[in-house]
C-alpha cells in the first residue's frame, strides 16, 4: 500500500519492519514467483544484517556465474530496504 492507504497496482509492498507471521502468511496465499523469492530473501538478508556475497559463499555460489538481471533485482530490493531504514530513522 501507498502512504495514502491506496494498493499499489497489483504489488504488495515489503515493510521492513513487519511482522515476519503476516508476510509469512500473506506469502502462502500469493503464488511465489521468482521475483517474489527474491524480495522474501532481501527482507530477510536485511532484517538479519547478513551480507549477499556471505550468503552466496555459505550456499557455495559463484557469483560471476548467477544471472545478472537476477543479481540485480536483488541488489535493487535491498538498496530499496536499506534507503527505507534510513528514512525511517531520521523520521524519528
Amino acid at each position: 500500500m501507498k502512504r495514502d492507504g491506496t494498493k499499489l497496482a497489483g504489488l504488495r509492498s515489503v515493510d521492513p519492519t513487519g511482522s515476519v507471521e503476516g508476510q509469512e502468511a500473506a506469502a502462502m496465499t500469493e503464488k511465489m514467483t521468482a521475483a517474489r523469492v527474491r524480495i522474501a530473501v532481501a527482507t530477510l538478508l536485511h532484517r538479519r544484517g547478513i551480507d549477499v556475497g556471505d550468503l552466496y559463499r555459505a550456499l557455495g555460489i559463484d557469483p560471476s556465474k548467477a544471472e545478472s538481471e537476477a543479481l540485480s533485482h536483488l541488489a535493487g530490493v535491498l538498496d530499496g530496504l536499506e534507503a527505507a531504514a534510513d528514512d525511517s530513522d531520521f523520521k524519528h
